[in-house]
């Protein structure tokens, strides 16, 4: 679930990080006025970052069913 407000939500400037193969850049634009996320019920994003846990919420997907 994701809590915003729809009259204020957008997407920030692009802005240009290291992250991929052989130091290559990635560009990200982060969300403007996202209040929060959670997954299964628990919060992992409070608005202006993620919150840490020892174990996430959820999985990852690796397969879909047909």
């Amino acid at each position: 679930m994701v809590l915003f407000d729809p009259a204020t939500i957008g997407v920030g400037a692009p802005q240009r990080l290291p992250g991929l193969p052989v130091g290559g850049p990635r560009t990200i634009r982060k969300p403007v006025d996202i209040h929060g996320v959670w997954i299964n019920g628990t919060q992992v994003h409070n608005g202006s970052d993620y919150i840490s846990h020892q174990k996430g919420p959820g999985q990852v997907l690796r397969d879909f069913a047909a």
